[in-house]
């Protein structure tokens, strides 16, 4: 049946109708639910409105969901974002940029794939050294500090102060030991433990390696010396009646840390032993004195002459001499007034002889009259001779060559 024109444009317009009005429902809903979506998403409390099953909607519901659907679908999309959304999103996209900027920075200053190279850390002993420890002398009493605060009090039984070696006094920063002296009674006290640490000693001489103290000749009650180290403790036992040559003020020499050997007497007799606990006999004690020098030798005193030999005591040099000085290309001796230069052979090697005269070498009974000096400079000796018998301070000088042998006397 065919509809009449009217009814027709009436049909027409009608459904135009429905469909603006459908439109118009349309937006309205979209704008409807882009407020709803705000609020909810600043709420964060979504209505679950949105989530109603869709077979109970009319269809232009249903129309209205597939429309959701499309925006959820590109709501991640900058032009489909509402202005709250980005600004979470700047604020999320900085927080992750600062967070991988402070993990680079940890990495490249705390790296773990790589050992450090920077500064060592300081030992104990370093740091122990830069602490401000010191001390103040009362009357019956010695107060220990670090810093300000008191560390620990000596009460002397006599008067007591800090032991003098000579013009120098021992005080460890490292080994917390000072040097007292308390009336007769010398020893080692720890000043942060608060006790003595070594038996009561007449006399303390220092031993030195590199410039720092690292022992003590130690005289004991009965007159007989030990060696004990910075700690108390004893490295060589108290069986020998000296070790080494003193020049007094606590000052020793006849012994090398390096070559760990010292001179020592016993029962008379000179030798040398290792300097150290095993104190091995290096020469025998036989001799009526013994010189160690700087080089690979030394002289022994027997029946009044001495004798060039090594580290083991073997005689290199069959003569005796008044005097022999060992240095490091030749030798120096003297006897019955002439001085002489004589290479590791016993050979002469200088053109002449040179009146001198000697007295005392290393005496230790008797008074030594200073007899000569030598300054090596190069290929040149220069020697200092003494000339009288009355005055010690008259002297010849005389330049030795090395390489041809030639002595001339300098006039002065």
């Amino acid at each position: 049946m065919r509809l009449k024109e009217s009814e027709l444009d009436n049909s027409i317009q009608k459904q135009i109708e429905d469909e603006e009005s459908l439109t118009s429902e349309l937006d309205m809903t979209r704008e409807q639910y882009y407020k709803e979506k705000r609020e909810a998403m600043e709420t964060e409390d979504l209505s679950d409105e949105f989530l109603e099953d869709e077979t109970e909607k009319p269809t232009h519901t249903m129309l209205l969901n597939n429309l959701v659907k499309e925006v959820e679908i590109f709501s991640d999309d900058e032009d489909f974002m509402t202005p709250t959304k980005k600004w979470k999103k700047v604020v999320g996209i900085l927080v992750l940029l600062v967070l991988i900027g402070l993990i680079v920075f940890l990495v490249i200053y705390f790296n773990p794939f790589e050992k450090k190279k920077g500064k060592p850390v300081e030992d104990a002993s370093n740091l122990e050294s830069k602490k401000d420890y010191r001390y103040e002398i009362g009357e019956s009493e010695i107060l220990f500090y670090e810093g300000a605060a008191k560390v620990s009090t000596y009460s002397c039984v006599n008067q007591c102060s800090i032991y003098s070696l000579g013009s120098y006094q021992y005080l460890s920063k490292e080994d917390h030991v000072i040097a007292l002296q308390d009336g007769e009674k010398i020893f080692l006290y720890n000043f942060v433990d608060d006790k003595v640490i070594t038996d009561n000693f007449t006399r303390l001489e220092n031993l030195y390696h590199k410039d720092k103290t690292v022992a003590f000749i130690a005289t004991s009650s009965n007159g007989k010396v030990g060696i004990v180290n910075t700690r108390g403790e004893i490295i060589v036992p108290f069986e020998y009646d000296n070790f080494g040559y003193s020049f007094g003020g606590g000052e020793v020499s006849d012994y090398s840390y390096d070559r760990n050997i010292i001179t020592a007497s016993k029962d008379g007799k000179w030798g040398m032993i290792t300097l150290d606990s095993e104190q091995k006999e290096k020469i025998p004690f036989l001799y009526e004195d013994i010189y160690l020098s700087d080089t690979n030798h030394v002289a022994v005193k027997e029946e009044g002459l001495w004798y060039l030999a090594d580290l083991d005591g073997k005689k290199v040099l069959d003569n005796g001499y008044d005097m022999v000085i060992p240095l490091q290309s030749y030798v120096l001796v003297a006897k019955d007034e002439v001085f002489n230069i004589l290479n590791y052979k016993g050979e002469k090697i200088v053109s002449k002889d040179i009146p001198t005269y000697i007295v005392g070498f290393r005496g230790r009974t008797v008074v030594e009259i200073p007899t000569f000096k030598v300054d090596i400079d190069g290929t040149i000796v220069n020697i200092y001779i003494m000339k009288s018998k009355t005055n010690d301070k008259e002297y010849a000088t005389y330049k030795f060559n090395t390489v041809n042998g030639e002595v001339t006397e300098v006039i002065s």
